[in-house]
């Protein structure tokens, strides 16, 4: 039986899984609790809902009126829960706990409570001057410079950590982060030690001067001299210096400017590759919706391997997914498979792991997960 330690972050008091894949059907909600976070860290980073869009967020379905968001993450030996509450009205109900005991609250009505405001009388005052359509949290962050505590200041580095990839920048050839990335020789030097180890039939990607753009043959084949002197210190020329690596039947590299060879595929994977890699260094929380959308199996499987690998010390992952091949005791633990069930009354995401509770045998982990 395997239990797959590598794949929990370990600090001592709680052990916390590296990567969550949540699988399911079309139509189920794996999307949308993705997007619930996208919303939430938007919601906080503003400080305000100005300009929600009601008519399209609010749940049609169960003809619920507010609209709620609650989140609790570990930090320092302690468990932190933040949450806030909001309908068509406007004025929001935002409360904070620090482990079981109640921070900080503020009703819709404005009634405020919480050991921070006992024992607090100016900065209750500040909080109860604030208008009720306002973030107390986001408010501390920006305006107040000494709140004496760092709560506030956790929850705004928490957002912070949160990064979105969907099939819309999956398929980005060129931005800042890119090429930050290509331009960081350490980060490099593990994606292409990721290429060398799969089936994308790509040797490793360099990032050359402009002067191999404004001499390669292939630039030179499909360009005029007009062209080609007009992309002298463009952004776009940034898009034409990545190379990419083939392996030819003489066993010798071949470069080829990866923007007329590399495949939408081949392309997706290494754009993933990247906000796995800066995830995975910069201790970051990143979402991916439909991580296996246009890749082999095998492809997949090795960033997921990626990032339940040694080099993951704090980073974590939240993955959608339709292939059911993904879901292997090789692969991944029990406590790390969600299925999203949805019936006519709720949404409902199942661990795996629940099931020992629940039936009178066991799934054990080295059952096949299919």
């Amino acid at each position: 039986m395997r239990s797959l330690e590598e794949n929990l972050i370990i600090n001592g008091q709680k052990n916390h899984i590296k990567s969550s894949l949540l699988y399911g059907g079309n139509n189920t909600g794996k999307s949308s609790l993705l997007d619930a976070f996208k919303i939430f860290k938007m919601i906080v980073s503003k400080g305000n809902i100005d300009h929600f869009p009601f008519d399209i967020l609010k749940n049609f379905t169960y003809g619920a009126q507010n609209i709620e968001f609650e989140v609790s993450f570990f930090d320092e030996k302690k468990t932190y829960t933040y949450g806030i509450e909001f309908n068509e009205t406007g004025s929001i109900g935002e409360y904070v706990f620090v482990e079981e005991e109640l921070f900080l609250s503020r009703e819709r009505d404005g009634f405020i409570e919480g050991i921070l405001v006992e024992n607090n009388l100016k900065l209750k005052n500040r909080i109860e001057e604030l208008q009720k359509d306002k973030l107390i949290v986001t408010f501390i962050n920006e305006y107040v410079v000494n709140p004496e505590t760092d709560v506030f200041r956790k929850i705004k580095i928490f957002f912070d950590k949160l990064v979105f990839l969907d099939d819309v920048e999956k398929n980005v050839i060129m931005n800042s982060d890119i090429m930050a990335f290509i331009s960081d020789k350490n980060k490099m030097s593990i994606l292409n030690k990721l290429l060398e180890s799969t089936e994308v039939h790509v040797a490793k990607r360099t990032l050359e001067d402009e002067s191999y753009v404004l001499n390669n043959e292939h630039y030179l084949r499909h360009l005029d001299k007009n062209q080609i002197d007009r992309l002298k210190g463009a952004k776009l020329l940034d898009a034409l210096r990545k190379v990419s690596y083939y392996p030819s039947e003489s066993g010798n590299l071949v470069a080829k400017p990866s923007i007329l060879f590399d495949s939408i595929g081949t392309n997706k994977f290494i754009v993933m590759s990247m906000y796995v890699i800066n995830a995975i260094l910069n201790r970051q929380i990143l979402f991916i919706d439909e991580i296996d959308n246009s890749l082999h199996y095998k492809i997949t499987r090795a960033l997921i391997i990626l990032m339940n690998s040694n080099l993951n010390n704090g980073a974590q992952f939240i993955m959608t997914t339709h292939d059911v091949k993904l879901l292997s005791q090789q692969l991944l633990r029990k406590d790390q498979i969600n299925f999203v069930i949805r019936n006519e009354e709720k949404v409902t995401i199942v661990s795996l792991d629940d099931f020992k509770a629940n039936s009178f045998k066991d799934i054990r982990s080295d059952s096949n997960f299919e």
